[in-house]
């Protein structure tokens, strides 16, 4: 089955989709990013949306642009 990133709107749900995609495709994290729920929730919400949308964007990325749309 393939990977698909959950989607996120508050700071639990970015939360948990980046430790989402750390189990299943940590080659998205930036420079070999190790992720903890306990870190993620200390960090500000700009700081984790940052972090989400960064991932995200290498996500969409690496997708096959044929199977996007």
């Amino acid at each position: 089955m393939e990977f698909k990133m959950k989607e996120a709107t508050t700071k639990p749900e970015a939360i948990i989709s980046l430790l989402d995609v750390q189990t299943n495709k940590p080659e998205l994290l930036p420079d070999n990013t190790v992720l903890t729920e306990d870190g993620l929730n200390i960090l500000k919400f700009q700081v984790v949306r940052d972090l989400f949308i960064k991932v995200k964007t290498a996500y969409y990325n690496s997708q096959d642009n044929s199977k996007r749309f």
